[in-house]
């Protein structure tokens, strides 16, 4: 029986079908921001799945519940790759993974160009677009959502700000990509030298699950 029709009779069966539970993969995930500073506030209501950024409210592929994982279900990243499990797709047993060292400062368009990318021996590696980027942004941290573990990248200048793969729509010509700096989400040519994540699809079979 494939994982899509175990999915499914799980669904009909209301969670039961021997113990399988359907996830809750639609809702936005938590932003991070645990403290309340107005009634409310984002850190009052806490709306968003998970037990927390960092916790699951489900146990991941490997057993645990932590949110993110290296390819192997422990979390010391040795390969650099960091599966972030709550875009776990249980239907395509595929789960969104980052590679942990972005691409050093370059112009979007070389960034680009080099696609698709190769790491941890395995090929199909792109540019983060900016859905993706922002959903590893943790609103708890201090002006640099992307410097908590396992990330760990702090920007502090234009080279290691975060460029995108997503373009300004203007008028389909657009040469006005989107692109990280602290907290700040903005526009800029591709022409200027910035640092770029770069992320894969993984299957559940590729992972030895």
């Amino acid at each position: 029986m494939s994982i899509q029709t175990r999915y499914i009779k799980a669904a009909a069966a209301g969670g039961g079908g021997g113990g399988s539970t359907p996830l809750n993969t639609s809702n936005l995930f938590k932003t991070g921001v645990d403290t309340s500073y107005v009634t409310g506030d984002d850190g009052d209501l806490q709306r968003g799945r998970g037990v927390s950024f960092f916790t699951l409210d489900f146990n991941n592929g490997f057993g645990n519940t932590n949110r993110f994982t290296d390819d192997t279900g422990n979390q010391t990243y040795t390969s650099e790759v960091i599966i972030d499990w709550s875009t776990w797709n249980q239907v395509d047993s595929t789960v969104l993974a980052y590679y942990k060292t972005p691409l050093s400062d370059s112009p979007l368009s070389t960034h680009l160009s080099g696609q698709p990318y190769t790491r941890n021996s395995l090929s199909g590696w792109y540019v983060c677009n900016v859905r993706e980027t922002t959903n590893i942004w943790n609103y708890s941290v201090y002006r640099n959502p992307f410097n908590y573990a396992p990330f760990n990248h702090s920007i502090t200048n234009s080279r290691t700000s975060i460029w995108t793969s997503t373009f300004e729509g203007v008028t389909g010509t657009s040469t006005l990509a989107f692109f990280h700096y602290q907290t700040s989400l903005n526009i800029s040519s591709q022409g200027g030298g910035r640092s770029a994540f770069i992320c894969r699809t993984y299957t559940l079979t590729e992972l030895g699950l």
